[in-house]
């Protein structure tokens, strides 16, 4: 419903609908809010989910416990592309025992962090390849609130595609952990190294505004992921010797998230189209698991 009664298009439904290329039928345990969303679009909603064969795409956007349950229906049924929001699981046991069922699986999965989707993003990622030719990345700090697989992910796995590093959680070490909005995903602050990357990673709590902002510090230079990754500002030294960044961006990309599920169903539609193409499954699972990892250390819990 984020887009519902604006020009928008932040949801998968519209963003199926307004790419051209899908039929598109709708289900939710909630009947009338799927009949709802099928007389606003002109489609069919699913009263059940016995004929998900018939579908060549399923897009899961269900609560994460019913994730998993879900992608084996479409597995079984050999749906050829499933787009699935994150978290996978906040299950380990879960999450491994489905990661060793779904290894010979012909459905690809495609786990939906949508910056790395962005044109910006894939802009941004060619502008890092460049500045890590010249400088290293020295510092890393990450700021968010509401949860730590909800929301914190988003800033992992931005950094694994724009860095092109794994990350490794190991050297990481917990400082707080309040569960302040999803019962099995705390808000964490913690501090670790990134392949030797100094990492800060700062979850706010009880605060009554929204924050997801990335700062990563090169030798002679910065860039900033601002106002939840709408925005992204670059800074520069005049002069090697200076101490201080400009005040003033060099370069800003603005409005790198308008309409931000268009650009997530064209790659689901490429995923069609393109059998040899590798999903994300592996790495994000990966990910996930690393992060129930951390989750479970004992940090100072309140």
């Amino acid at each position: 419903m984020y887009d519902f009664e604006r020009e928008s298009v932040l949801t998968h439904t519209k963003a199926l609908i307004q790419n051209g290329n899908f039929e598109v039928s709708v289900f939710d345990i909630n009947v009338n809010l799927a009949q709802k969303v099928a007389r606003k679009y002109s489609i069919s909603h699913v009263e059940n989910l016995t004929d998900l064969k018939d579908f060549d795409v399923v897009c899961i956007a269900t609560p994460t416990d019913t994730h998993i349950q879900y992608l084996k229906k479409c597995i079984e049924v050999g749906t050829k592309v499933v787009l699935c929001e994150k978290p996978i699981s906040t299950s380990k046991g879960e999450l491994l025992e489905f990661i060793a069922e779904a290894s010979n699986r012909k459905t690809k999965i495609l786990v939906n962090y949508i910056r790395a989707f962005q044109p910006s993003y894939q802009h941004l990622k060619k502008c890092v390849e460049d500045i890590l030719l010249k400088e290293k990345v020295r510092n890393i700090l990450i700021k968010y609130k509401k949860g730590f697989m909800n929301n914190a992910s988003h800033a992992f796995q931005l950094m694994i595609f724009l860095l092109n590093k794994p990350l490794n959680f190991d050297s990481f070490r917990i400082f707080q952990k309040k569960y302040d909005f999803f019962r099995d995903d705390p808000t964490i602050t913690a501090f670790g190294f990134w392949d030797s990357i100094p990492c800060n990673i700062i979850g706010f709590t009880d605060i009554n505004f929204d924050i997801f902002e990335i700062e990563v510090y090169f030798e002679n230079q910065k860039i900033v992921v601002r106002d939840g990754g709408n925005n992204i500002e670059f800074y520069k030294k005049n002069e090697p010797t200076q101490t201080y960044f400009d005040r003033e961006p060099d370069d800003i990309f603005l409005d790198c998230l308008k309409d931000y599920m268009k650009p997530v169903i064209s790659e689901v539609e490429r995923y069609l189209k393109n059998e040899t193409i590798t999903d994300n499954f592996e790495e994000i699972a990966n990910l996930n698991l690393q992060l129930i990892n951390l989750m479970s250390e004992n940090g100072n819990c309140i």
